[in-house]
């Protein structure tokens, strides 16, 4: 007998309820196993925006996050650098200040080599480098910003080092007689001092005084080249001063007083003469040798210094200046080096822009940090050039000059370490900039982790489901198939007698 009861169970829609059931049975425990609410975004409904929006919300604070790991770390590997940099600086101004003229070897003193390896340290600092990646280079960060310091201070035998460099410069200031480029001229009753040429070398006068009753001056005008007169009209007394005060290519003064005595046998004094004629040679011979004395002393040191900043300011673009020569001792002008002729000792990017913008990383919607830095920023040229004009000047013991041009040298340096020039950029400036970055970054990560939060939870309530919800639902799902289940197994053993 054929069973009347497919129909009949089809009729009354139980199949389709089953099947539909069983669906979503099987979804449920999809839902529970994976604790989403569906695969796709389309199957999250009305919620599909919202979900999309904090999906794209959270990528992007990832984005930032990851950025200012990245930051943080070449700004931390940066702050160290420049931490030490400055310690270093510090240090050497410490050494030069506190150092005594005692030799070590090859003509340099002791402090001459504390300050030597303290160059050569600060040269490393500023070719450091993360993940092959130079921190003070510019934007050409594949490229090693800085020469070796041998290299430098020395040369490579075809290009000329700062040594060279200074040398000329020395020869070029003091001139052929080590008076500083400055001649006398004896008028009989008076004495012309003046400069032998426009040009930027030697001694530039600043003035003349004098304590002379019978005394005429006359002052520089101060258009190259300047010359001063002392004229006499009588002899001085003892204890009369005069003083010509000149200006030094580093931007220091020197003053020069000489003072009338009974015989000028005293250092700084000249005879008093007979007349006016036999005082102004007594006068121009004193004032001869204090010259010669501040030519080989005080000069050089200048000499030394001024080369050396002009040798640190220079860079791809820029080349360094150097004397016009040879001859060197009556030069008149200043010259490029070239690449080929000179070390040039920054390699890195020498764009006329700010550092800061060689580098830059967004850290948020709205806020993009330029880290980036240069090795030939002022800060650190002007520590350099006088880190190096102290290692690479050479003295001689038998030279009774010598020490007090060392003396002078140290003063100087040890002054420029201090920043005391209020018009050059200090370390500390530079410093100040990335602790206001680190500072920035800081507060950005702090506001990413808030707000990276607060879009996480609003996707999970989109698209996370509540496993205690799924639990109870497919309780109910399981019990209610089960007595769909049972009510179709009674209904398949029917026939139609029976039903009848």
């Amino acid at each position: 007998m054929t069973s009347g009861v497919p129909p009949l169970i089809k009729s009354i829609g139980w199949t389709g309820g089953i099947i539909e059931s069983r669906a979503q049975m099987l979804d449920l425990q999809r839902q529970l196993g994976t604790g989403r609410v569906a695969e796709t975004y389309g199957g999250l409904g009305s919620g599909r925006t919202l979900a999309l929006s904090m999906q794209a919300q959270i990528s992007r604070i990832d984005t930032y996050s990851a950025n200012i790991e990245t930051l943080s770390l070449r700004l931390d590997m940066m702050a160290l650098s420049l931490d030490q940099f400055t310690e270093l600086a510090a240090t050497t101004k410490s050494d030069v200040r506190n150092g005594t003229y005692t030799f070590s070897k090859n003509g340099q003193t002791l402090p001459q080599d504390l300050t030597r390896t303290n160059f050569d340290e600060a040269i490393a600092l500023l070719n450091a480098e993360v993940n092959g990646r130079y921190l003070f280079s510019g934007d050409t960060v594949d490229v090693q910003p800085v020469e070796d310091s041998e290299t430098i201070l020395k040369g490579d035998g075809v290009r000329d080092g700062l040594d060279t460099v200074v040398a000329q410069r020395k020869l070029a200031d003091a001139g052929a007689d080590n008076r500083g480029r400055l001649a006398l001229t004896n008028g009989g009753t008076s004495l012309t001092i003046g400069e032998d040429g426009a040009h930027p070398f030697g001694f530039k006068l600043a003035g003349i005084s004098s304590t002379f009753a019978g005394a005429t001056l006359t002052q520089p005008t101060g258009t190259a080249p300047q010359t001063a007169t002392f004229a006499l009209t009588g002899v001085p007394a003892a204890g009369d001063t005069f003083a010509v005060a000149v200006d030094l290519p580093d931007g220091t003064r020197h003053e020069i007083t000489l003072t009338a005595s009974s015989d000028g046998s005293q250092p700084g004094t000249f005879a008093i003469g007979a007349d006016e004629t036999a005082t102004i040679a007594n006068i121009e011979a004193a004032l001869g040798s204090a010259l010669e004395t501040a030519g080989q002393t005080v000069l050089p040191a200048a000499s030394t210094v001024t080369a050396s900043r002009n040798f640190f300011e220079s860079d791809l673009d820029n080349p360094p200046l150097r004397v016009d020569g040879p001859p060197y001792e009556s030069a008149t002008g200043m010259i490029s080096g070239t690449a080929s002729n000179t070390v040039i000792w920054y390699k890195g990017d020498s764009a006329a822009t700010d550092p800061r913008g060689t580098s830059v990383t967004r850290i948020d919607e709205n806020s993009v940090v330029g880290y980036g830095a240069r090795a030939s920023e002022e800060p650190f040229a002007w520590a350099l050039a006088h880190m190096a004009a102290f290692a690479v000047d050479t003295f001689d013991s038998s030279k009774p000059l010598d020490e007090a041009r060392f003396n002078a040298l140290k003063t100087r340096v040890g002054d420029g370490l201090a920043y005391k020039d209020n018009s050059v950029r200090t370390m500390e400036s530079i410093r100040a900039e990335y602790v206001g970055l680190q500072s920035s970054y800081a507060s950005a990560q702090e506001r990413h982790v808030v707000s990276k939060q607060i879009a996480e939870d609003a996707l999970t309530g989109v698209t996370k489901v509540d496993d205690e919800e799924i639990a109870v639902k497919l309780l109910a799902l399981q019990t209610q198939l089960q007595i769909s289940y049972e009510a179709t197994a009674m209904l398949s053993r029917l026939n139609l007698a029976q039903f009848l």
